[in-house]
């Protein structure tokens, strides 16, 4: 502060529009994915499944790691839907990553860049609540550059559902080319 306060009057308007300029890039570096989470169908009936689109925005030059990234290297994604009666038996579905040698770390990774859809799904009991049901998730992830891996870090993303009778049953439809990396079916086989 005391070298800002030695500058001359046109020297502190250069360096204050400067960290205005910088601002909004600085921030963006730091925090290079975007979480969002969205359900396919707004309306549901009880009783029916329910998909979410775990969504990642990640900026230029940044990769991601998959659900399944071997150990040994950089943080895997992980993710969960918190304890929410009105939904159960949340599975995790993820597209095939990009496979390749960390040369890094020496280490095989699994990687996504620019942006990806994770799906969440799940069912409705029948006797589900009528109403607005908000669903949240966590999700806990490493993003990475070429030249530098950020810590860990955890966001919480939500949205909400309608939960009313006569509304279109929807049909669980996982996409060719996903596949299941976490939810109770999973659990079960791995025991």
């Amino acid at each position: 502060m005391r070298l800002f306060s030695k500058l001359s009057t046109p020297a502190k308007f250069v360096v204050l529009g400067a960290a205005l300029i910088l601002s909004p890039i600085y921030p963006r570096n730091l925090n290079p994915v975007q979480w969002s989470l969205r359900a396919e169908q707004e309306e549901v009936t009880p009783g029916s499944p329910v998909t979410l689109h775990l969504h990642a925005q990640i900026a230029d030059g940044y990769h991601l790691y998959s659900f399944t990234t071997p150990a040994g290297g950089p943080i895997k994604t992980t993710a969960s839907v918190q304890d929410n009666l009105a939904i159960r038996d949340f599975r995790i579905y993820q597209p095939k990553p990009n496979r390749h040698q960390d040369f890094t770390l020496n280490v095989p990774v699994e990687t996504f860049k620019r942006s990806v859809d994770f799906l969440l799904s799940g069912e409705l009991p029948k006797n589900a609540t009528l109403g607005a049901t908000l669903i949240t998730a966590s999700v806990r992830y490493q993003a990475c550059s070429d030249r530098i891996c950020l810590p860990p870090v955890t966001k919480i993303v939500s949205t909400s559902v309608i939960v009313q009778p006569g509304a279109v049953l929807a049909r669980a439809s996982i996409p060719s080319g996903y596949y299941l990396v976490s939810g109770p079916k999973l659990a079960r086989a791995k025991q």
